[in-house]
Protein backbone atom coordinates (compact mmCIF):
# COMPACT_ATOMS: atom_id res chain seq x y z
CA UNK A 1 0.00 0.00 0.00
CA UNK A 2 2.76 2.29 0.50
CA UNK A 3 2.50 3.12 -3.40
CA UNK A 4 -0.44 4.02 -3.60
CA UNK A 5 -0.27 6.31 -0.56
CA UNK A 6 2.97 8.36 -1.38
CA UNK A 7 1.40 8.83 -4.60
CA UNK A 8 -2.01 10.06 -3.05
CA UNK A 9 -0.36 11.76 -0.57
CA UNK A 10 1.88 13.36 -2.95
CA UNK A 11 -0.95 14.85 -5.11
CA UNK A 12 -3.19 15.88 -2.36
CA UNK A 13 -5.68 13.46 -3.00
CA UNK A 14 -7.95 12.20 0.53
CA UNK A 15 -7.31 8.74 1.01
CA UNK A 16 -8.67 6.12 4.21
CA UNK A 17 -7.26 3.23 4.74
CA UNK A 18 -10.00 0.11 5.66
CA UNK A 19 -8.90 -2.87 7.48
CA UNK A 20 -5.04 -2.13 8.31
CA UNK A 21 -2.39 0.95 9.62
CA UNK A 22 -1.05 3.41 6.68
CA UNK A 23 2.59 2.06 5.96
CA UNK A 24 4.21 4.28 8.27
CA UNK A 25 2.06 4.15 11.00
CA UNK A 26 3.15 0.58 11.65
CA UNK A 27 4.80 -0.83 14.28
CA UNK A 28 7.93 -1.98 12.41
CA UNK A 29 8.45 0.78 10.39
CA UNK A 30 8.18 3.50 13.56
CA UNK A 31 10.94 1.50 15.30
CA UNK A 32 13.31 2.14 11.86
CA UNK A 33 12.28 5.93 11.53
CA UNK A 34 12.78 6.04 15.64
CA UNK A 35 16.31 4.94 15.11
CA UNK A 36 16.66 7.53 12.19
CA UNK A 37 15.13 10.08 14.44
CA UNK A 38 17.41 9.73 17.08
CA UNK A 39 20.82 9.63 15.31
CA UNK A 40 19.49 13.57 13.31
CA UNK A 41 18.16 14.53 17.14
CA UNK A 42 19.31 12.94 20.05
CA UNK A 43 16.68 14.91 22.06
CA UNK A 44 13.69 13.56 20.43
CA UNK A 45 12.86 11.76 23.91
CA UNK A 46 9.78 9.38 22.36
CA UNK A 47 12.07 7.84 19.75
CA UNK A 48 15.00 7.53 22.43
CA UNK A 49 12.46 5.49 24.56
CA UNK A 50 11.52 3.74 21.52
CA UNK A 51 14.54 2.48 20.17
CA UNK A 52 15.39 1.73 24.46
CA UNK A 53 12.69 -0.65 24.47
CA UNK A 54 13.61 -2.53 21.10
CA UNK A 55 16.95 -3.07 22.85
CA UNK A 56 17.08 -6.38 24.53
CA UNK A 57 18.08 -5.86 27.60
CA UNK A 58 16.78 -2.83 28.28
CA UNK A 59 13.22 -2.91 29.23
CA UNK A 60 10.53 -0.26 29.99
CA UNK A 61 11.38 0.45 33.62
CA UNK A 62 14.77 1.18 32.47
CA UNK A 63 13.87 3.22 29.90
CA UNK A 64 11.88 5.05 31.99
CA UNK A 65 14.26 5.23 34.59
CA UNK A 66 17.29 6.66 32.47
CA UNK A 67 14.65 9.15 30.54
CA UNK A 68 13.31 10.60 33.54
CA UNK A 69 16.74 10.88 35.13
CA UNK A 70 17.75 12.78 32.27
CA UNK A 71 15.11 14.99 32.54
CA UNK A 72 15.83 15.96 35.86
CA UNK A 73 19.63 16.85 34.82
CA UNK A 74 18.16 18.57 32.33
CA UNK A 75 20.47 16.52 29.83
CA UNK A 76 19.68 14.26 27.07
CA UNK A 77 19.62 10.43 27.64
CA UNK A 78 23.47 10.34 25.43
CA UNK A 79 24.34 13.07 27.25
CA UNK A 80 23.62 11.15 30.59
CA UNK A 81 24.82 7.98 29.65
CA UNK A 82 27.96 9.44 28.08
CA UNK A 83 29.18 11.74 31.14
CA UNK A 84 28.54 8.72 33.58
CA UNK A 85 26.00 9.92 35.25
CA UNK A 86 23.40 7.52 35.57
CA UNK A 87 22.59 6.76 39.10
CA UNK A 88 19.17 5.04 38.85
CA UNK A 89 20.41 1.83 37.60
CA UNK A 90 21.94 -1.06 39.08
CA UNK A 91 25.38 -1.46 37.29
CA UNK A 92 24.16 -4.20 35.23
CA UNK A 93 21.39 -1.59 33.79
CA UNK A 94 24.64 0.82 33.33
CA UNK A 95 26.60 -1.78 31.25
CA UNK A 96 23.47 -2.46 28.98
CA UNK A 97 22.73 1.67 28.53
CA UNK A 98 26.72 2.19 27.71
CA UNK A 99 26.33 -0.79 25.01
CA UNK A 100 23.63 0.96 23.36
CA UNK A 101 25.56 4.10 23.16
CA UNK A 102 28.22 2.31 21.54
CA UNK A 103 25.87 1.32 18.73
CA UNK A 104 23.74 4.80 18.54
CA UNK A 105 27.64 6.54 18.12
CA UNK A 106 28.12 3.45 15.95
CA UNK A 107 25.11 3.93 13.64
CA UNK A 108 25.92 7.66 13.72
CA UNK A 109 29.35 7.25 12.17
CA UNK A 110 27.98 4.83 9.78
CA UNK A 111 25.19 7.27 9.06
CA UNK A 112 27.48 10.26 8.07
CA UNK A 113 29.48 8.05 5.00
CA UNK A 114 26.46 5.67 3.47
CA UNK A 115 23.14 6.81 2.08
CA UNK A 116 20.19 5.72 4.04
CA UNK A 117 19.10 2.73 2.67
CA UNK A 118 22.78 1.28 3.66
CA UNK A 119 21.72 2.66 7.20
CA UNK A 120 18.49 1.09 7.59
CA UNK A 121 19.95 -2.69 6.64
CA UNK A 122 22.86 -1.85 9.36
CA UNK A 123 20.15 -1.07 11.68
CA UNK A 124 18.01 -4.10 11.04
CA UNK A 125 21.43 -6.43 10.50
CA UNK A 126 22.88 -4.93 14.27
CA UNK A 127 19.58 -5.22 16.16
CA UNK A 128 18.53 -8.75 14.73
CA UNK A 129 14.93 -7.67 14.13
CA UNK A 130 14.61 -9.19 11.00
CA UNK A 131 16.23 -12.62 12.44
CA UNK A 132 13.70 -12.28 15.58
CA UNK A 133 11.10 -12.02 13.31
CA UNK A 134 11.93 -14.90 10.91
CA UNK A 135 12.24 -17.09 13.90
CA UNK A 136 8.25 -16.52 15.08
CA UNK A 137 7.26 -18.07 11.72
CA UNK A 138 3.80 -16.11 12.06
CA UNK A 139 2.11 -14.64 9.15
CA UNK A 140 2.21 -11.19 11.11
CA UNK A 141 5.94 -11.64 11.18
CA UNK A 142 6.10 -12.46 7.49
CA UNK A 143 3.87 -9.14 6.70
CA UNK A 144 6.23 -7.30 8.93
CA UNK A 145 9.16 -8.88 7.05
CA UNK A 146 7.50 -7.85 4.06
CA UNK A 147 7.03 -4.23 5.02
CA UNK A 148 10.64 -3.96 5.89
CA UNK A 149 11.67 -4.59 3.17
CA UNK A 150 9.28 -2.01 1.47
CA UNK A 151 10.75 0.13 3.46
CA UNK A 152 13.93 -0.50 2.16
CA UNK A 153 12.41 -0.24 -1.46
CA UNK A 154 11.30 3.04 -0.54
CA UNK A 155 14.24 3.77 0.68
CA UNK A 156 16.00 3.38 -2.36
CA UNK A 157 13.59 5.53 -5.16
CA UNK A 158 14.21 7.99 -2.31
CA UNK A 159 18.26 8.30 -2.82
CA UNK A 160 17.22 7.99 -6.86
CA UNK A 161 14.88 10.97 -6.62
CA UNK A 162 16.34 13.57 -4.52
CA UNK A 163 19.51 15.24 -5.41
CA UNK A 164 20.26 15.27 -1.85
CA UNK A 165 19.41 12.25 -0.47
CA UNK A 166 20.15 12.82 3.26
CA UNK A 167 18.85 11.22 6.22
CA UNK A 168 17.74 14.96 7.50
CA UNK A 169 15.83 15.34 4.23
CA UNK A 170 14.31 11.77 4.36
CA UNK A 171 12.81 12.30 7.65
CA UNK A 172 11.73 15.93 6.89
CA UNK A 173 10.32 14.39 3.89
CA UNK A 174 8.05 11.34 5.86
CA UNK A 175 6.55 14.23 8.32
CA UNK A 176 5.28 16.49 5.32
CA UNK A 177 3.93 13.26 3.89
CA UNK A 178 2.35 12.13 7.36
CA UNK A 179 1.26 15.32 8.25
CA UNK A 180 -0.97 15.79 4.83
Amino acid sequence: SRIFEDYLRRNSIPYQIFGGLKFYDRAEIKDIIAYFRILVNPCDAISVKRVLNLTPGIGKATADALLEEASNKSLNVFDLIDRGEVSSLPSAGIKKVQKFLENIKRLKEFSLNNSVSSLCDEILNTNGYINELEKEKTVQAESKIENLKELRVSLSEYEATNEEPTLFNYLDQISLLSSI
